[in-house]
This record gives structure tokens, C-alpha cells and sequence, in this order.
């Protein structure tokens, strides 16, 4: 991940629907530190439409918010179908 930014990266995506991973990993809390930390922002697919996974929803992603307040997520498809959640978390 440090490499990546060295070398430039602006933008990361991740899609919990297609990796069937939980956000909220331990594994996970260097990438989301570093990014927090860096400002770069992550495309996510955390809704649940299509199709429900295990860790879409609005859940798993205030959870994430909540332990990185700084992350900068932008929510692909405004977070289809739950909608008015993902606003509601935006707005905070």
C-alpha cells in the first residue's frame, strides 16, 4: 500500500459484495490507517444490491467510519438499495 502511494495512487477501490471480506478486519486496520492518514480516497461497493453479502449494507461501513473518521469513502451507487442509511452517514 505505501509503495503504491509512493508511486502515485489517487484513488483505491474496494468491493465487499464481489470479495465477500468484512471491512472491519484486523488485517485491514494498517490500509485503512494509512489511507485515513493520507486522504486518499477509496471507491466502495458496501451496499447490498444487487445482491445482500455477508459485510455490504450500512453496517460494516459506519462501523469502519467510526473507528476512522477520516477516511474518505465514496460510496458506489449511493449505496443501493439503503439509500437514505448511507446518506444519514454522510451527513454525519
Amino acid at each position: 500500500m505505501r509503495r503504491a502511494l509512493d508511486q502515485g495512487v489517487r484513488v483505491f477501490k474496494c468491493h465487499l459484495q464481489v470479495g465477500g471480506y468484512d471491512p472491519n478486519d484486523p488485517l485491514l486496520d494498517g490500509v485503512w490507517g494509512l489511507l485515513a492518514e493520507t486522504g486518499v480516497p477509496v471507491v466502495t461497493h458496501c451496499g447490498s444490491g444487487p445482491v445482500p453479502g455477508a459485510y455490504t449494507g450500512p453496517g460494516p461501513t459506519a462501523r469502519l467510519l467510526a473507528r476512522y473518521p477520516r477516511l474518505r469513502l465514496i460510496v458506489a451507487h449511493l449505496g443501493m438499495p439503503e439509500y437514505e442509511e448511507f446518506l444519514g452517514l454522510a451527513a454525519r
